[in-house]
C-alpha cells in the first residue's frame, strides 16, 4: 500500500482515474515492462522471488511502466489486480488502504 500511496501523493496515478487495461493494449505494455524489470533484476543478480509486480498497478497508472516496481508472490499480485478491476472507469482514489481482517 505504501508504494500505491507514494505514486498518489506524487500525483502520479493517470490523470483520467482508473483505466482498464484490455481495451488499448495497455497490458501487453505492462507484460512488456515486467518481463523487462524482470530480465534487469536477474542481469543484476538480485532475481525476483515472486512476480516483478506494478505499484500501483497498470491501471490506476494509465500505462505499462509503474510508479514502483515490487517483488511481490503471484496469489497476492493477482488478488490486488482483481480488486482494481472491481472499480469503475475514472474512479480516482485518495489513498490506498487495506482492511484486515476484511469486513464481510
Amino acid at each position: 500500500m505504501e508504494g500505491s500511496n507514494r505514486a498518489v501523493a506524487a500525483n502520479a496515478l493517470s490523470k483520467t482515474g482508473w483505466v482498464a487495461t484490455t481495451k488499448n493494449g495497455m497490458r501487453n505494455e505492462a507484460e512488456k515492462a515486467a518481463y523487462a524489470e524482470r530480465k534487469r533484476a536477474e542481469q543484476a543478480g538480485a532475481p525476483y522471488q515472486g512476480v516483478a509486480g506494478h505499484v500501483p498497478d497498470a491501471t490506476w497508472m494509465g500505462k505499462g511502466e509503474p510508479y514502483e516496481w515490487h517483488d511481490i508472490a503471484k496469489r497476492v499480485n493477482s488478488s490486488l489486480v482483481g480488486q482494481a478491476n472491481g472499480y469503475p472507469i475514472g474512479y480516482k482514489p485518495a489513498k490506498f488502504e487495506i482492511e484486515y481482517p476484511p469486513s464481510n
